[in-house]
């Protein structure tokens, strides 16, 4: 729940710094939406991948090698000087979101913890 933890995180806390990354990129709203709006669509069009490359690989794996990924993409964020670096770190950092986002609700909702997931508390 921990991963969970860190993209609701990143999704909210980018969400607030928008404003300033609008006035130091001196960007319209518009072109800063764009920021939110790629990180969406990659993030919920990912996750339909990677459910199968799960069972292919397994959680496991996966989700080490997306921690991983979210280091070098966060960093890759906090490094990028113009909008189109931050643009495509950030379409990066929705790809390898949607991962964690569905690694972690498909590990409650289908095993023995179903019940914590859907919020009745019955095993």
């Amino acid at each position: 729940m921990t991963s969970l933890f860190t993209v609701f995180m990143t999704i909210h806390l980018f969400s607030v710094a928008v404003p300033f990354i609008r006035r130091v990129l001196v960007l319209g709203a518009d072109t800063a939406s764009r920021l939110l709006i790629a990180y969406a669509l990659l993030f919920m069009a990912c996750m339909l991948l990677y459910g199968k490359l799960a069972d292919i690989v397994g959680q496991k794996r996966l989700l080490t090698l997306e921690m991983l990924l979210f280091l070098l993409e966060s960093s890759l964020i906090m490094s990028s000087h113009s909008f189109s670096g931050l643009l495509l770190a950030r379409m990066l950092q929705g790809i390898g979101d949607s991962n964690v986002n569905h690694l972690s609700i498909s590990k409650y909702s289908f095993s023995r913890n179903r019940g914590k997931s859907l919020q009745h508390g019955i095993p």
